[in-house]
């Protein structure tokens, strides 16, 4: 059946390619926003921006997406736990197709898609109105796939966002977990080896491309064995490194 929106059908405009954010995890995950060339999209946690993300790690005014050109560019308005692509905390950076933002407890990814034409009959400013409208989360749910997700920069927004619990992993039959204390990592476990050190499953955990993840309340009592007690950025440089030296 054609997706309608007032009296416009989607299938019957003509297609264009265009830019659209879409919610890997987060508040909105399974959403998208298009992005209006040469507009401004203004992100934050006020009702006053254009798009809304009312969560405790957002700042009231955090981040917009404005262009160059036709290149879209993400900047940070000085929040307080930073807006990051791909990882790495950024001021400014120009926006490539496959681009991952993390924006408070948000992951978006960038993507260049055919839309409809013209935008203004079929869309509404913030989320996209169609058939995969999104369904707010609960503030503490976070889950995602491997594929479009990288473990690195989920462990990056939990780690900023100083996160308490464990978050359990799979990928075909391998299970692994990694426990967090206030954003510092306390236990990496991986099912059905014990003989592991804590370095050596992340370094597993961090060749898993494929599967899941989800971010769970903490178990109690703790696993076994002596904690970590580690910030997440240090482990991940070290599990790197490790990887590095291997593939080498």
């Amino acid at each position: 059946m054609p997706t309608e929106l007032g009296r416009v059908s989607l299938e019957s405009l003509p297609a264009r390619r265009g830019w659209v954010l879409r919610f890997l995890a987060g508040r909105y995950q399974g959403g998208a926003v298009v992005l209006v060339p040469g507009g401004e999209l203004t992100i934050g946690r006020v009702p006053e921006v254009d798009l809304s993300l009312p969560d405790e790690l957002t700042s009231r005014r955090h981040a917009r997406i404005a262009w160059e050109g036709e290149v879209p560019v993400v900047e940070d308005l000085g929040s307080t736990n930073g807006t990051f692509v791909n990882g790495e905390r950024v001021k400014r950076r120009r926006l490539q197709d496959g681009d991952r933002i993390l924006i408070g407890g948000n992951i978006l990814r960038l993507a260049s898609e055919l839309q409809p034409s013209p935008g203004d009959a079929t869309t509404m400013p913030g989320l996209e109105r169609s058939t995969e409208t999104p369904v707010p989360r609960r503030q503490s749910a976070m889950q995602g796939q491997l594929e479009e997700v990288g473990l690195p920069d989920v462990l990056q927004l939990i780690g900023t966002s100083k996160k308490t619990g464990h978050l359990a992993i799979r990928s075909g039959d391998r299970r692994g977990a990694v426990h967090l204390d206030g954003g510092r990592i306390t236990h990496c476990l991986l099912e059905g080896r014990p003989e592991l050190s804590h370095e050596e499953v992340m370094v597993e955990l961090l060749q898993w491309v494929t599967g899941s993840f989800e971010l769970r309340p903490s178990a109690q009592p703790p696993p076994p064995g002596a904690p970590l007690d580690l910030p997440v950025e240090a482990v991940l440089m070290d599990a790197m490194r490790r990887l590095d030296e291997a593939r080498r």
